[in-house]
């Protein structure tokens, strides 16, 4: 279901923001508007149809500037415009609306067989956050089949629960504790780092800053050559 807009975005507000970017393109335009985190910009000109143009409401505060430079993404994209939007987006990244949770209570299960999720992360709160981060871990559900290592997924991160899910393939003793942990680390630095989104709204949570700070980790460089053999069957001492 279509996530209404902000009582601020009215339908004179729409109707005003499309007739100047009508009088910029010199066209008529199919303006859409949206509450959408997924499509925060997007733009289709399908044969012998109007252009249509797809923006998230933050846009239409955005002021002559951004209008221009969205004038101008519609008409062919520029770097200048795609860096004016860019950064638009980035700055603006508190205005998008996360998923809604399922109303569904969640059922957290963080001890396992071997390793203790909520212990751990505890530990990685304390050691590298100041024990800011406000998270909960439960183990993923699931049975683990081997001979599909290669596309496994080891934790995941939902900024609308701030719930961390590890793979259950980790909870085994031949995982050792301090790659439970490095992986804990990378799903705790999503919950730190706001995704950025390029200038056709496609989200990126693994920014440059991201990828700074996880490298920031001491056992950064085990913690790869170990995933590497996992993910290819091997079992390396940990």
């Amino acid at each position: 279901m279509p996530r209404s807009l902000p009582p601020s975005v009215t339908p004179d507000a729409i109707a005003q923001f499309r007739r100047e970017i009508e009088i910029l393109l010199g066209q008529k335009v199919d303006l859409r508007v949206n509450n959408n985190s997924s499509s925060v910009l997007q733009v289709r000109h399908p044969r012998g149809k109007s252009s249509i143009l797809s923006v998230h409401h933050m846009f239409l505060r955005g002021g002559n500037e951004i209008t221009r430079a969205l004038a101008q993404y519609l008409r062919r994209p520029t770097p200048t415009a795609n860096r004016t939007l860019r950064q638009y987006i980035n700055a603006h990244t508190h205005e998008l609306t996360p998923r809604a949770a399922s109303p569904q209570k969640l059922r957290l299960r963080a001890r396992g067989r071997t390793h203790d999720l909520h212990t751990l992360a505890e530990a990685i709160n304390q050691q590298f956050f100041g024990g800011r981060v406000q998270i909960k871990v439960t183990w993923g559900r699931g049975t683990v089949r081997k001979g599909h290592r290669r596309h496994m997924i080891f934790g995941s991160y939902s900024h609308s629960t701030h719930l961390i899910r590890i793979h259950p393939a980790l909870d085994d003793p031949s995982v050792p504790e301090w790659f439970v942990k490095f992986v804990l680390y990378h799903e705790m630095l999503h919950a730190v780092i706001d995704p950025e989104h390029d200038a056709d709204g496609r989200r990126y949570v693994h920014t440059r800053e991201f990828r700074n700070r996880e490298r920031e980790h001491p056992d950064y460089a085990r913690a790869k050559v170990w995933e590497k053999a996992f993910m290819m069957g091997q079992v390396l001492p940990g």
